[in-house]
């Protein structure tokens, strides 16, 4: 059974952390906004767009947001395991992503403007 949860603790953050990184490269570790000190820095007030998913306490999904001023924020990394994909885990992920930030005061959501430009929305 699948179940959402959000990053609060160091102990759920290093495995999503290496989940991404393995999915999406380990080049990310090297960049500043991505490095595991800058998310961990991200815990507490910004645990809301801090989102995961797993299976038997193995991480299948994750979606991470990250400020990029007081008024937007930015999905940083989102990710899915191959065997996971194409079952709406990701889709809830980024649903549970556009609520909590819109509950914090955020008023823009970088990705979309993105995925609008790409012509993927």
């Amino acid at each position: 059974m699948i179940q959402i949860a959000i990053i609060e603790t160091e102990d759920q953050l290093k495995p999503v952390l290496a989940f991404c990184y393995e999915i999406l490269g380990q080049h990310y570790r090297d960049y500043e906004q991505y490095i595991y000190e800058a998310w961990q820095n991200r815990m507490g007030v910004f645990s809301p767009i801090l989102s995961y998913a797993h299976a038997d306490n193995t991480v299948v999904a994750a979606v991470l947001g990250r400020p990029e001023n007081e008024d937007s924020l930015i999905m940083g990394f989102t990710a899915c395991h191959e065997d996971y994909r194409k079952k709406g885990i990701t889709s809830r992920l980024v649903k549970q992503f556009e609520e909590n930030a819109k509950t914090m005061g955020f008023k823009k959501n970088f990705y979309k403007m993105y995925f609008s430009e790409m012509g993927a929305e």
